[in-house]
């Protein structure tokens, strides 16, 4: 696999990470 490509995904991956735990932290504040 291609450096960028992996590059890519981990960034996708960080991201949607940081979406859902966001999203738990306002369930959880709620």
């Amino acid at each position: 696999m291609n450096e960028v490509v992996v590059g890519l995904i981990g960034l996708a991956v960080v991201l949607l990470l940081f979406l859902t735990g966001i999203e738990l932290g306002f369930a959880m504040a709620l």
